[in-house]
C-alpha cells in the first residue's frame, strides 16, 4: 500500500476535500512496532507554500523546548544507575529527537536507551532498533494543541472550506480522504485509473496544492475504486433493507463496437424524505442471446443481490420483443398487490421515437440533401476557412455543424434546427460554390422548416419526460393530449398530410388504450383528480374520434381495487387529519386543454364525481375533495411529492399509494448511462474487465445523485454538438 503524507493544503477547490470515508483506518495502537525512522523523518520541513495567505500562525516556545543539546538528568530508582545523556559518534539524524532528551541508565547490569520528552517528561524506549514512530505519535499529540507539526516547524494556517450547506469549516488534509476523493474524479469524469501519476497532475498538485504530494499509481486507485464500490454498495443495500417504500426499475441493452453487451438495471424510488432518487445497481456483461429469459435472468440476479424481490412496483422497458418474453418471466415474480397490469411499463420516449421517425422517413430525400451539404465545406480546411470569411463579409457569425447520427431522430432534429438557423449564409455560400445548380433548392428548405417546426412538441415531450428528479407518470396524460390535438391540427396541412397519417396510426397502436398507471398518476395529482381526468378523456376523445367512457370507468374500478390492497396491507395506519381545504398551486402541463382558458380555477368536485363515491373510505375522500387551486400564468412548477408529503397524515394508505405510483419513471432513463458506457469502453478502456467497468459505472452515478446531477450529461453533450457551435477565431487575412 502506497505511503502518505499528511501535510495539509487546501484541496478543497479541487473537490477533494469533503470527503469524510476513509479507505485506511487511522492506527489507535501505540505498542505496534513503528515504521523505520527515515519513513517520514528524514527529510527537512518544506518551504511555505506560495498559496498560504501571511497571517500564519506563530510557533509555540516552550522553555523546555529550547535547550542547547540533550540535558543530564539521573534516575534514581531501584538499583539503576544512571550513566548520563549518551554521546554517541554519530548524531540522531530525526527531527524528532529534537523534542526529547536521550538517557542511558543500566538496571541490574542492563543497559537501558530512554527518551524523555523535553515537555511533559514522559519516557519512551530510545533503542534505535525501536525506531521514532511512537516518539513522534507523542509529539503530535501536544503539536495538536500549541500549532506545531511533528518535526517541530510551524503548522501551516487552518484552511477554510465550504460545506455543501454553505457554511464554513476548518479543512484539514488527510491523505486518505485524498486518495478516495481522487478515486470519485477519476469514475465521475471519465479519467484513466493512472490519472493519480501523471506527471501533469502530479505537477499542478504539488506546485499549486501539496509539495508533498505522493503520486497513487493505476494499481493502487484501482484497488481504492473497488474498496469504494464495496463500501457505496453496502449502504445502497442497507437503505433498501430498512424502507418502507416500493421501487421501480428500468433496464435497457447496449451493444458496443468492441462486442461486448452491458444490460443496465436502474431503480428509482420516493426516499423518506420525499425526494425522487436514482441509481445504477446493475451494469452487467450479457455475453448470452438477448432472449426474453436471458434478460430476464439478468435483472432477476440484480434484484436479488439487493435484495428487492419483494419491493419491485413496476419495471420500465423498451418494446422489444424479448422484453416483453421477459416480463412474462418476471411479473409474476414481482407483482406485488395482485396488480401485475401496473408491472410492465413500455417506454414512452421509445414510443415517441418511432412515431417521430416516420416523418424523417417519409421526408429522408430532402433531409439527405442538408447532410451533403454540412459534409460538402466541413471535410475541407480551405472551404471552412471560406465560409468563415463569407459569414464576417455579409455580417453573420459563422458557426462549425455537425452531421446527425441517423439512429437517434433527435439529433436529426437538432441538425435540422442548427441549418435553418443560418439558412442565409449558409444557402448563399454553398449554392455559389457548389455547381451550377443549388444544391439547397427551396423546396428543400420549405419542407425541412416545416418538419422541424412540427417536430419540435415531439423533441419537447422526450426531454421533459427523460426528467430524473421530478415524477413523469403524471405528465403523460398531458403529452397524450398534446400529440393528439397536434397532429388534428396538421391533418389537413397539404405537405404534412402523408406523415401525419402514418405518425397517427402508430399513436394509436399503442396509446388507444392509456396506460392503467398514467392514469392513476394523473387522478393522484390533486389539481386533477377524477374530474380532472373525466375532462382530460373528453379532450382526447375530440382529437381521436374515440370515446373513452369504458377507458374512465375502468380507471376509476381499478384504483379502487390496487388501493383495497394498500388498505389490506397497511391495516394499522389510520387517519390523524380531517380532509385538506384547497391550498394553492402551481400548473404543470397542459391544463388549459382539460379546464379552458382561465387564468385560475377553484373547481370543487362535480356532480359527476360525488355521486359515484359514497362512503367515508380515504380515497372517497380524497376525490370528494375540493381539487387545488392553480395558477396557468405562474412559472412554477407545483411540487407534486411535496403536497403528498405535506397531507400524508390526512392520507396516510394513499399516500403510500401516491409514493409508489409517482416514482414509476415513462421512459428508460437508464439510456444516459450507455453514452457514459461508450466513452468508459469504446475510446480508451477496451481492456477494462467487465467488474472494473461496473465498477466505474456505479461510482460515477454515486457521484451524480449526490449532486443530483444524473440527468445533464446526455442532454447537455447532444445540445453542444449542434447548438452554439462557434468558431474559435476569426481567419486570418
Amino acid at each position: 500500500m502506497d505511503d502518505h503524507d499528511n501535510t495539509s493544503f487546501p484541496l478543497s477547490d479541487f473537490g477533494l476535500g469533503d470527503m469524510e470515508y476513509s479507505l485506511y483506518p487511522s492506527s489507535t495502537d501505540h505498542t505496534t512496532m513503528p515504521p523505520p525512522e527515515q519513513h517520514a523523518y528524514t527529510m527537512p520541513p518544506p518551504e511555505q507554500p506560495a498559496y498560504t495567505d501571511h497571517h500564519t500562525l506563530e510557533p509555540h516556545t516552550d522553555p523546555s523546548a529550547e535547550a542547547d543539546g540533550h540535558t543530564n538528568s539521573s534516575s534514581g530508582t531501584g538499583s539503576s544507575t544512571t550513566v548520563g545523556v549518551k554521546q554517541r559518534g554519530r548524531r540522531r539524524t530525526s527531527a524528532v529527537w529534537e523534542s526529547f532528551d536521550e538517557e542511558i541508565s543500566v538496571v541490574d547490569g542492563v543497559r537501558r536507551v530512554v527518551a524523555r520528552c523535553k515537555r511533559c517528561k514522559k519516557e519512551y524506549t530510545g533503542e534505535a532498533k525501536g525506531g521514532t514512530g511512537h516518539l513522534k505519535r507523542h509529539v503530535e499529540s501536544h503539536a495538536k494543541a500549541d500549532g506545531k507539526s511533528a518535526s517541530g516547524s510551524a503548522a501551516v494556517q487552518t484552511q477554510l472550506s465550504f460545506n455543501p450547506d454553505g457554511t464554513v469549516r476548518n479543512f484539514t488534509y488527510d491523505a486518505n480522504v485524498q486518495r478516495e476523493g481522487l478515486c470519485r474524479l477519476i469514475a465521475s469524469n471519465d479519467l484513466p485509473l493512472g490519472f493519480g501519476e501523471s506527471d501533469g497532475f502530479v505537477e499542478y498538485i504539488q506546485t499549486c496544492h501539496n509539495p508533498n504530494y505522493r503520486p497513487v499509481s493505476r494499481q493502487t486507485t484501482s484497488r481504492d475504486i473497488k474498496k469504494l464500490y464495496k463500501t457505496d454498495k453496502e449502504k445502497i443495500k442497507e437503505e433498501f433493507s430498512t424502507c418502507t417504500f416500493s421501487v421501480s426499475l428500468t433496464s435497457d441493452i447496449w451493444t458496443g463496437r468492441a462486442k461486448q453487451d452491458y444490460i443496465s438495471v436502474v431503480t428509482h424510488y420516493v426516499n423518506e424524505h420525499w425526494h425522487l432518487q436514482k441509481r445504477v445497481i446493475g451494469f452487467e456483461l450479457i455475453d448470452v442471446a438477448h432472449s426474453g429469459p436471458n434478460i430476464a435472468e439478468a435483472i432477476l440476479k440484480v434484484v436479488n443481490d439487493f435484495n428487492l424481490a419483494d419491493k419491485v412496483f413496476s419495471i420500465t422497458l423498451d418494446n422489444a420483443s424479448a422484453n416483453t418474453s421477459a416480463m412474462n418471466t418476471l411479473t409474476p415474480i414481482f407483482s406485488i398487490y395482485d396488480a401485475s397490469f401496473l408491472m410492465h411499463q413500455r417506454c414512452a420516449c421509445h414510443i415517441i421515437n418511432l412515431i417521430a421517425k416516420s416523418a424523417l422517413h417519409l421526408c429522408e430525400p430532402h433531409v439527405e440533401v442538408i447532410r451533403i451539404a454540412i459534409s460538402y465545406f466541413s471535410h475541407s480546411t480551405q472551404r471552412i476557412t471560406n465560409y468563415k470569411r463569407y459569414c464576417l463579409a455579409i455580417g453573420c457569425v459563422p458557426h462549425k455543424y455537425n452531421s446527425d447520427m441517423p439512429v437517434r431522430w433527435n439529433s436529426t432534429y437538432l441538425m435540422l434546427k442548427a441549418v435553418i438557423r443560418d439558412r442565409v449564409q449558409l444557402n448563399g455560400f454553398i449554392n455559389a460554390n457548389y455547381g451550377v445548380e443549388p444544391l439547397i433548392s427551396e423546396e428543400t428548405w420549405h419542407v425541412i422548416t416545416a418538419l422541424t417546426a412540427f417536430l419540435e412538441l415531439f423533441y419537447d415531450a422526450t426531454v421533459t419526460l427523460s426528467g430524473v428528479y421530478y415524477p413523469t407518470s403524471p405528465l403523460m396524460v398531458h403529452t397524450l393530449l398534446d400529440i393528439a390535438s397536434h397532429l388534428k391540427a396538421y391533418e389537413g396541412d397539404a405537405l404534412l398530410l402523408n406523415v401525419v397519417a402514418d405518425m397517427k396510426t402508430k399513436y394509436l397502436k399503442y396509446w388507444q388504450q392509456i396506460p392503467l398507471l398514467y392514469a392513476f398518476a394523473f387522478i393522484l395529482d390533486p389539481r386533477a383528480k377524477l374530474e380532472g381526468y373525466r375532462s382530460a378523456l373528453n379532450v382526447l376523445s375530440a382529437s381521436l374520434s374515440l370515446d373513452y367512457t369504458d377507458d374512465f370507468n375502468k380507471a376509476r374500478e381499478k384504483l379502487f381495487e390496487v388501493f383495497a390492497k394498500y388498505e389490506e396491507k397497511y391495516a394499522g395506519v389510520r387517519m390523524q387529519r380531517p380532509p385538506p381545504a384547497p391550498t394553492a398551486g402551481k400548473k404543470r402541463g397542459a391544463w388549459s386543454k382539460i379546464f379552458g382558458s382561465s387564468s385560475s380555477s377553484t373547481a370543487g368536485s362535480s356532480s359527476t364525481s360525488t355521486s359515484v363515491l359514497q362512503g367515508g373510505g380515504e380515497l372517497a375522500k380524497y376525490l370528494n375533495s375540493d381539487k387545488v387551486m392553480y395558477d396557468l400564468d405562474s412559472e412554477e412548477d407545483f411540487n407534486l411529492l411535496q403536497w403528498w408529503q405535506e397531507h400524508k397524515l390526512t392520507f396516510p394508505v394513499l399516500s403510500i399509494l401516491a409514493r409508489d405510483v409517482l416514482s414509476v419513471p415513462v421512459s428508460t432513463v437508464s439510456e444516459s448511462a450507455f453514452s457514459l458506457a461508450g466513452r468508459i469502453i469504446e475510446e480508451r478502456r477496451t481492456s477494462l474487465a467487465p467488474d472494473m467497468v461496473r465498477t466505474l459505472m456505479s461510482v460515477k452515478d454515486g457521484e451524480l445523485s449526490r449532486r443530483r446531477a444524473q440527468h445533464t450529461a446526455e442532454n447537455t453533450e447532444l445540445l453542444a454538438m449542434f447548438e452554439e457551435m462557434n468558431f474559435e477565431e476569426d481567419p486570418e487575412d
